[in-house]
């Protein structure tokens, strides 16, 4: 038994040890050819060294003879000066000749010495002879030049070198000799081995597939029963497919008890995500307050990839008859306790909003609350508006501070600070005041806006661009749109909601009516911005989503500039709906002004393109002069979106 334990692994690792081998033994034949390579190599440099210095000795002394023969025919200085040089180089160069022979064969380190010792001889004849001719014995140097002991000395020396030379040569040639025939050696073993392991190497490769092929097969088919249901067949042994075989077996019958125990985790977890999401749902709003002196749109997103609640809420409602009560908050966690929690804040705020009129009195008593019972954090804002005069007082525990838009599309974060609820019983918190302008928003958020991306700095950016880009938007929900515009292109990590709160009007009735009107100083262009705008945010709640909102556009401010330009002083701007239609009324106290715009105006004329443009986009545009003034009234290319009670 214990003979087959890991057979198919021990058989792959012999199936690749077989072409290794073979492998092995063509890097060590490689790297013996490279050896002797490389020993060739030096020894043909060593030889160029040798061949090189005999040259360079026997330059010296035929330097020498030429200096003499120079002297002798009368070229003395120079004669004399070439045959100083090869005196003064001569030892060198025989040193040098012997040095570099001391590892040559025996025979060659003679031939250098005789070498030497003839160069020598030869370097005394030429003194001698030089000697006789600075001494004036022309015709005795001449004797002596010619005499047989100079021939046979200059014979014996010329011998040498080339039996010298001849013998290094011919011990290069025979070292490049032997070098080949190891080459042809090598490749014949390279190939031999390169057949022969090719060969092996498909037989064992032939006998390991012959050999598991079978018992795969029946692994496959057993698989395919496995899938199906149906009863498998054994594999026996002990070795990898077996033991695979059994795995597979396991496997299956785990994930069958999974597959039961995940269809029960399925079911329930349905029952619990229609909980939560019933849950969710009555937490928050249903409706909002429908006031005309305010536009109030909301916005709740729930994380992309979360199928559990999360805590942000959200809360508009009535104080009084001239004070709006807004909230927003945000509870750690996204659980069912965290969900049901939000909802306690929020009746717990609006429970101390009506027994106390601070803002920071309403945070301090949830705060004692949630100390108390919940133990949760939460971070929350909570003001309220004064519709008479637009002064907001407002507090802030650990919340990102409320945005405010003003009427030139400016930005400004609310001033205040303020530690979360729930940590501290005894945690004070501070009430601040601002004053918004007709015309100005209010964007309250919670923090999953600006942390979609894990970058706080440029959460904070993206939104304030969606809130300059959106916040005066005529119609739809300004809050859905800011929202959309900032996730972009971005799931929601975490849930996220969004409230916005828009000045129309202050001062006015506390419920919707069919005619209302702005009062405006013609002088301030900052007020004809402001009643634009709120124009706009009025007329986006009552006129049906399809209406022309651009043309609108462009006639209120064709409208509210001509206004600005004629009219010294105070104005009206007056909305008038009734079943069928809604009417743009501006009344200044201005001069009396004459067109009947129906023609097409000068355009090098002042005057008279904006009437014309009015009645190209408007039906029933009516100019009347009034005892103190002019009125212009015109039907806008808008249908109502829902019947308004009459009041």
């Amino acid at each position: 038994m214990f003979a087959r334990i890991g057979k198919i692994r021990i058989q792959a690792l012999l199936l690749g040890a077989v072409p290794l081998a073979f492998l092995l033994l063509l890097v060590i034949v490689a790297a013996v050819l490279v050896v002797q390579a490389q020993r060739i190599s030096v020894a043909s440099q060593e030889a160029t060294r040798i061949l090189g210095q005999s040259e360079a000795l026997g330059q010296v002394i035929g330097m020498a003879g030429r200096g003499a023969n120079d002297y002798a025919v009368g070229r003395k200085s120079l004669g004399l000066s070439e045959y100083r040089r090869a005196v003064a180089a001569f030892p060198a160069q025989a040193h040098a000749l012997l040095a570099i022979v001391v590892t040559e064969p025996p025979q060659q380190r003679a031939n250098a010495q005789r070498y030497v010792a003839l160069s020598r001889t030869a370097m005394a004849v030429i003194k001698r002879y030089l000697a006789m001719i600075e001494a004036g014995h022309i015709s005795q140097s001449r004797a002596f030049g010619s005499s047989t002991a100079v021939r046979t000395l200059s014979t014996s020396l010329t011998a040498v070198v080339t039996s010298f030379d001849q013998y290094e040569r011919a011990s290069t040639i025979a070292r490049f000799d032997a070098f080949s025939r190891g080459l042809r050696l090598a490749a014949e073993i390279i190939l031999l081995s390169g057949i022969l392991g090719i060969a092996l190497t498909m037989l064992a490769t032939a006998a390991f597939g012959w050999r598991i092929v079978h018992r795969l097969e029946v692994l496959a088919g057993n698989a395919r029963r496995l899938g199906a249901g149906q009863a498998v067949r054994p594999i026996d042994g002990v070795d990898e497919i077996a033991m695979l075989d059994r795995i597979y077996q396991e496997i299956t019958e785990r994930l069958r008890e999974a597959l039961r125990q995940k269809e029960e985790l399925l079911d329930a977890y349905e029952r619990e995500h229609h909980v939560a999401s019933t849950l969710q749902q009555a937490l928050l709003p249903h409706e909002l307050p429908a006031l005309p002196s305010v536009r109030i749109d909301a916005a709740y997103l729930p994380a992309a990839k979360s199928a559990e609640i999360g805590g942000d809420w959200y809360d508009v409602f009535m104080l009084s008859e001239r004070v709006l009560a807004i909230g927003v908050g945000d509870v750690a966690g996204h659980d069912l306790r965290a969900a049901t929690v939000m909802g306690a804040v929020r009746q717990a705020v609006r429970i101390a909003a009506r027994e106390d009129a601070d803002p920071a009195g309403v945070l301090r008593r949830v705060n004692i609350g949630l100390c108390d019972e919940h133990h949760l954090i939460v971070s929350a804002f909570f003001g309220t508006l004064d519709l008479n005069d637009g002064t907001l007082r407002y507090a802030m525990a650990g919340h990102p501070p409320p945005i405010v838009v003003r009427e030139n599309r400016e930005t400004e974060p609310l001033e205040g600070r303020g530690i979360v609820l729930g940590i501290n019983r005894r945690a004070e918190f501070e009430t601040n005041e601002v004053r918004l302008d007709v015309g100005c928003g209010l964007v309250l958020y919670t923090d999953g806006v600006v942390e979609a991306e894990r970058d706080y700095a440029k959460g904070e950016q993206k939104l304030d661009e969606a809130i300059r880009s959106e916040a005066f938007s005529p119609h739809g929900n300004i809050a859905e749109l800011i929202q959309r515009r900032v996730f972009a292109g971005v799931e929601p990590r975490d849930d996220s909601a969004v409230l916005f709160i828009g000045i129309r009007d202050l001062g006015t009735a506390a419920e919707p009516a069919r005619r209302h009107t702005w009062q405006l100083d013609a002088k301030n262009e900052n007020a004809a911005h402001r009643v634009k705008r709120a124009l706009l945010w009025h007329l986006g709640e009552v006129a049906s989503p399809a209406s022309d909102f651009a043309a609108v556009e462009a006639i209120i401010g064709e409208l509210v500039s001509n206004v600005a330009r004629h009219t010294p002083g105070p104005a009206e701007v007056t909305i008038e709906c009734d079943d069928h239609a809604i009417r743009l009324v501006v009344s200044d106290r201005g001069k009396p002004f004459h067109s009947t715009g129906e023609h097409i105006p000068d355009v090098l004329a002042e005057n008279g393109r904006g009437l014309f443009l009015i009645r190209t986009l408007a039906q029933q545009v009516r100019v009347e002069h009034t005892g103190r003034g002019n009125r212009i009234s015109v039907q806008l290319p808008v249908a109502l979106g829902a019947p308004i009670p009459v009041v």
